[in-house]
């Protein structure tokens, strides 16, 4: 079924001082941000029919889905892939 609008889907690291600043070592801190950008394109590269990025940031994604994908099924696609890599993901409705 198609939409007459888009949908968006922004993917958001959060809590990041009890993960990467719990450290006075700079390339530690360094080292977990590169680790945090990374993992908003390899969200891309998981779902290249699915989604198109729109900006990416150093730990924040938009993206735009795809055609008629159904936005719920991808949302929960998204979770089920952030949680068997080496992340977590929590929805925000």
């Amino acid at each position: 079924m198609s939409h007459p609008w888009s949908h968006f889907l922004q993917v958001e690291a959060v809590n990041l001082d009890t993960t990467l600043f719990d450290t006075d070592q700079l390339s530690v801190i360094r080292g977990g941000s590169f680790l945090v950008a990374d993992a908003m394109c390899r969200l891309l590269q998981a779902f290249p029919d699915d989604l198109e990025r729109l900006s990416i940031g150093a730990s924040v994604g938009l993206y735009e889905i795809k055609g008629d994908a159904d936005p719920t099924s991808i949302k929960e696609r998204v979770i089920d892939w952030s949680d068997h890599g080496d992340h977590t993901a929590q929805p925000i409705e």
